[in-house]
């Protein structure tokens, strides 16, 4: 049901898609649909944050370029997600026509992960790797935009492609602390 609502929301967005439509594309019936979900916006949310694949919980390693290295991955591995891609261009769009439905996307998908990075590097500047005057919202944001500004611009791109924008994450996150650093 899941899948059948992420290729719908791809193929035709928020508003044409229905309950009768994804019920019908995973050829189940109707009431199944709602047994698990009361409305639409219910099973939009479930269905997009199923793309975040397990949430993850703090970084195993305790070094914090280790740390943040593997909290990159994790974002870059589920911006890469063909599914995500395709529906990058829709998630704006559900952003502007609701609002709300957002709101609990970003609650359940990006704020934990955003919450992690911060948390590691708190615990960087705790441990003096990382000086204590350092804007860590904008560091988190240095570290995660490229990520998501990278699935914009592959949105439908062919990621074999020569021209495609690699990213590094070594060399992102290496960037982010050199820049972080104690003074």
């Amino acid at each position: 049901m899941l899948d059948a609502t992420l290729s719908l929301l791809a193929e035709v967005g928020s508003e044409v898609l229905s309950m009768e439509t994804v019920a019908s594309r995973a050829a189940v019936a109707k009431t199944t649909i709602y047994r698990r979900w009361k409305t639409k916006d219910e099973l939009l949310v479930a269905a997009i944050c199923s793309l975040r694949g397990e949430m993850p919980g703090m970084p195993a390693s305790s070094d914090l370029r280790e740390a943040l290295l593997e909290c990159v991955k994790g974002m870059q591995q589920m911006h890469d997600d063909p599914r995500y891609l395709r529906l990058v261009p829709r998630l704006y769009g559900v952003a502007d026509l609701h609002p709300e439905l957002y709101r609990e996307y970003v609650n359940q998908a990006i704020r934990p992960r955003r919450d992690i990075v911060l948390r590691v590097l708190q615990q960087g500047v705790a441990e003096g790797s990382i000086r204590k005057d350092a804007n860590l919202r904008l560091a988190m944001d240095l570290l995660l935009g490229p990520v998501l500004i990278r699935s914009f611009r592959s949105s439908g791109a062919d990621p074999t492609d020569p021209s495609y924008s690699e990213l590094d994450p070594a060399e992102l996150v290496d960037a982010v602390l050199d820049g972080l650093a104690p003074r």
